[in-house]
């Protein structure tokens, strides 16, 4: 199980094949972006429904924008 995605600036699901050629489970704890931007990285991630809103917030492109020009 892998346990929140991060940022998603590098190959994360290499470095896990890297380590194990088990299946892979990934599991965001909530939807802050330096938990969940890397989830593009992966097939399925799960999410708790009641993080989506935050999710949202934290992922949309004009609000990551803002954040990196900082």
């Amino acid at each position: 199980m892998l346990i929140d995605t991060s940022y998603g600036l590098t190959d994360m699901p290499q470095a896990i094949r890297e380590i194990t050629a088990l299946p892979l489970q990934v599991v965001n704890t909530h939807g802050h972006i330096d938990y969940t931007r890397g989830k593009h990285l992966f097939n399925t991630v799960l999410l708790s429904d009641l993080d989506n809103e935050v999710f949202e917030r934290h992922n949309d492109a004009e609000a990551v924008f803002e954040l990196f020009k900082k």
